[in-house]
């Protein structure tokens, strides 16, 4: 007797294969075995996005010696002018960088460890008082509108050292701008090259 039928079936009647809750139809086994592939590949990939190290993503370079960890933000404040509004504001920048809204007299911490390559103690020019500091991964990084130095010239400096006081100076005054921290990077020396996103440098 075919196994599909039952004699209880009237004949030419199918009463179609069996099924129990541990035999699922077959169609639907592939379909489910389908599912889980595609969603076990589609996990993969995005945890693979997700978790990809800083160091291994385009144009991106975390700290040497820190790998994956980036750099530390001058202070605990928001961004009120990032570098892409730097970049497109009229006139633009002529040093794109990021502004950190830090209120005047915040201490400043240094991206990550590097040698002080120079200061500006007076607030003369657009820049105001600054520090230079070429870091240990061969990237450049400066800190503008200062109202204190604490660090000198060849003075080396620590991941997260404080090296000096927020302020608003420029132009020749202490408050030629509303209080912020200027941070610029460079890939290389100063002025080496175009300035690069700070901010897609910093650890998360």
């Amino acid at each position: 007797m075919d196994p599909l039928h039952s004699a209880a079936a009237p004949v030419g009647t199918s009463r179609g294969p069996s099924l129990s809750a541990a035999e699922p139809p077959a169609h639907r086994v592939v379909v489910a075995d389908a599912i889980r592939a595609v969603t076990f590949l589609l996990a993969v990939t995005l945890g693979a996005i997700a978790f990809q190290p800083l160091v291994d993503a385009p144009g991106l370079q975390a700290s040497a010696g820190l790998p994956g960890t980036g750099y530390v933000v001058p202070a605990a404040a928001g961004v009120s002018c990032d570098w892409t509004c730097h970049r497109e504001r009229k006139p633009s920048s002529p040093e794109p960088g990021t502004d950190f809204a830090a209120p005047y007299g915040t201490p400043v911490a240094s991206a990550d460890a590097g040698t002080v390559i120079s200061v500006k103690s007076d607030p003369s020019t657009a820049t105001g008082r600054l520090i230079a500091i070429r870091l240990d991964d061969g990237y450049t990084v400066r800190y503008l509108h200062l109202s204190e130095s604490l660090v000198d010239p060849g003075q080396r400096v620590t991941r997260g050292q404080i090296i000096a006081v927020s302020g608003a100076s420029g132009g020749g005054r202490d408050w030629h701008y509303g209080p912020h921290v200027h941070v610029t990077l460079w890939q290389g020396a100063e002025w080496s090259g175009p300035t690069v996103d700070f901010e897609r440098y910093v650890g998360k």
